[in-house]
């Protein structure tokens, strides 16, 4: 199989083309297979996302029901200190 072009010129074996195929090939996979094994899908970035969601409205029922204890250990304090 002979190639020529207008800048190169060259002989290309089918055997030769074939391997080129597969090395183009085997980058192409490689590329496809660390891209998926990197990245996020839509699937997990939206269970992430709710779970973060549930944590912060478990966080913020917490922090709600630590300032109602400060409340009421203020209100103690004041019938338990002296009066002045």
């Amino acid at each position: 199989m002979d190639q020529r072009g207008p800048i190169l010129k060259w002989k290309l074996s089918l055997a030769e083309a074939i391997g080129a195929c597969g090395i183009v090939g085997s980058f192409v996979s490689a590329v496809m297979i660390y891209a998926n094994g990197s990245f996020q899908s839509k699937d997990d970035a939206s269970k992430m996302y709710q779970r973060i969601e549930r944590v912060e409205t478990e966080l913020s029922s917490l922090k709600n029901g630590v300032n109602q204890i400060a409340v009421d250990v203020s209100y103690i304090r004041g019938k338990l200190e002296p009066q002045k």
